[in-house]
């Protein structure tokens, strides 16, 4: 019989518990391993709102390349849709 292994948890579920930890929202879990372009995007603009350049200058220049990426994928933030439709 195989064991179940926990599930690691996202940035964001991370982030929650911890929220002086905000460096945990540069990941690319969402984005690369389950695939959730929302959730991801959503991890690293909370990284870039959080984030001091002086400390992370290379991986905001990063986050803001992956969020760019998953934009250019699935168009802009669903709020941002509704509010073009309006």
């Amino acid at each position: 019989m195989l064991e179940s292994r926990p599930s690691s948890p996202s940035g964001s579920d991370a982030y929650t518990h911890e929220p002086e930890r905000y460096w945990l929202y540069f990941c690319l879990f969402n984005y690369r391993a389950k695939g959730d372009l929302d959730a991801a995007r959503e991890d690293l603009l909370r990284f870039l709102g959080a984030a001091d350049a002086a400390v992370f200058r290379r991986q905001m220049h990063a986050a803001g390349k992956w969020v760019a990426e998953i934009n250019d994928l699935i168009g802009p933030r669903s709020s941002e849709r509704l509010a073009q439709d309006a």
